[in-house]
C-alpha cells in the first residue's frame, strides 16, 4: 500500500519514525522494506521527519545526491556509531534543518548551508569533536539565516566580527559566539545555560550586551523573564531585545 501510495505523489511530507528497537528480526526487517521504499523516491522528497534507530542510518547513502526537492528535514537518530553522514550534502533547496540530540557529537553531519533560513542543532556538543560546519560557519554563508539555535562554542572570538543582516533569533550558550557576531536585525535572543562539561563563562551577558552595542538593533524592553546570572545596569536593559536567560 505504501508503494502505491508513494508512486502517485510527486511532493512527498512524511513522518518516518523508529527510534524504539524492534522486540523480533522480523520486526526489524518489516522497518527496512518500509523505509527503502521511501528511499526509493527521495527525488520528491519535500519535508522529512527522520528518527532512526542506527542500523537503519547505512541506508541513507542512496539518497546522496538524490534530494533535489526538499526543503525542510527533522533529523534523529539514537546514537548511531558512524563517523559521517553526508547523505544530505546535496539538497540544493533545503531551508529548514533541525538536527536532534540523540548523535554522538563525534558524527559529522554534512549539510549545505547556503540557503538556510531555519537552523536548529540540539546536539550537546563535545569540545573533542568540532561540529562541522561550526557555527561561524553556517552564519557566514547562509546570507537569509532568520533563526539560529546551537550550543557550540568557540575557544575565541574573532575579529572582526561576521556581520549577518537577516538573523533575528538567536539561542546559544557562548559568550565567544556573541562576541564574534554583529545582527542588525535581532529581535529575540535565549542565552542558553552551557552543556554539561563546558565552564560557564562570566561574561556571557556582557558579551550579548556588546553584540547590541554592535548590531545597534532596535528592539523592546525584555520582559521580566529567567534568571540573572551576572547584574547588569539599569540603563543597559533598556538596550536588550526580548531575551531569555536559563
Amino acid at each position: 500500500m505504501l508503494r502505491a501510495i508513494v508512486k502517485r505523489c510527486q511532493n512527498l511530507r512524511f513522518v518516518f519514525r523508529s527510534i524504539a528497537k524492534r522486540t523480533t528480526p522480523e520486526e526489524n526487517e518489516e522497518f527496512k522494506a518500509l523505509f527503502q521504499i521511501l528511499l526509493a523516491h527521495s527525488k520528491h522528497w519535500i519535508m522529512a521527519d527522520l528518527s532512526l534507530v542506527s542500523d537503519l542510518i547505512p541506508m541513507l547513502s542512496q539518497i546522496r545526491g538524490r534530494l533535489p526537492n526538499l526543503c525542510r528535514l527533522y533529523f534523529s537518530s539514537s546514537y548511531p556509531d558512524v563517523d559521517v553522514i553526508n547523505a544530505f550534502e546535496f539538497a540544493p533547496r533545503l531551508i529548514d534543518l533541525t538536527i536532534d540530540w540523540q548523535f554522538h557529537q563525534k558524527t559529522q553531519i554534512i549539510f549545505p548551508a547556503s540557503r538556510l533560513i531555519n537552523f536548529v542543532d540540539r546536539r550537546i556538543p563535545d569540545p573533542r569533536h568540532p561540529t562541522h560546519p561550526s557555527s561561524l560557519d553556517i552564519i557566514r554563508n547562509a546570507s537569509n539565516l532568520q533563526t539560529f539555535h546551537n550550543s557550540d562554542a568557540l575557544p575565541s572570538r574573532i575579529t572582526p566580527r561576521i556581520r549577518h543582516k537577516h538573523l533575528t533569533t538567536l539561542n546559544i550558550c557562548d559568550s565567544g559566539l556573541l562576541g564574534s557576531l554583529t545582527l542588525p536585525a535581532l529581535a529575540d535572543v535565549t542565552l542558553a545555560r552551557p552543556p554539561t562539561g563546558f565552564p560557564p563563562r562570566a561574561d556571557r551577558l556582557q558579551a550579548l550586551h556588546d553584540l547590541i552595542s554592535h548590531s545597534h538593533c532596535s528592539l523592546p524592553l525584555p520582559p521580566a523573564t529567567g534568571n540573572t546570572l551576572e547584574p547588569l545596569p539599569f540603563w543597559h536593559s533598556r538596550a536588550l531585545p526580548r531575551t531569555r536567560i536559563s
